[in-house]
């Protein structure tokens, strides 16, 4: 078995096994496509719910070094805001007991969108708030490293 397909298989153990949170309840991710190698981009999807006036983590984890760009998009009438932090941080709210690294919280539109530099093995939560105390939202993460 090649390096770049045990990454691949890892990843997929790894997304098997880790759950969401606060209200989330579909939580698993879709690697598609490659990782490992150094010029490889890495890509990365995960859909979930988010309940009405819920919040959901999901961990994530960078195989590689680069630009990580994190996209959240749905279709609900919803505002869905996305934020990012360390991996230590299991609970959105209080935010400044997280240190936030990046967030996107437009009232407007369905999408948001991150980005940040990172490192091989560098971990994270990613959350997804909803703001609507009246609708739940599918949505998707989108995670590329380039």
């Amino acid at each position: 078995m090649s390096v770049r397909s045990a990454l691949v298989v890892l990843a997929l153990a790894v997304s098997s096994a880790c759950g969401g949170g606060e209200g989330s309840s579909n939580t698993g991710s879709i690697p598609t496509g490659p990782s490992g190698g150094s010029g490889d981009p890495f890509a990365q999807t995960i859909p979930g719910t988010v309940s009405i006036f819920g919040t959901n983590r999901h961990p994530a984890s960078a195989p590689r070094a680069g630009q990580m760009r994190v996209s959240l998009t749905w279709t609900a009438g919803v505002d869905l805001d996305l934020y990012l932090a360390p991996s230590s941080c299991q609970k959105l709210y209080p935010q400044t007991a997280c240190g936030i690294l990046a967030k996107s919280d437009a009232s407007a539109g369905t999408s948001e969108v991150v980005s940040r530099a990172v490192t091989a093995g560098e971990s994270f939560a990613i959350f997804v708030d909803n703001l609507s105390q009246t609708s739940s939202a599918a949505y998707s993460v989108d995670v590329r490293i380039d």
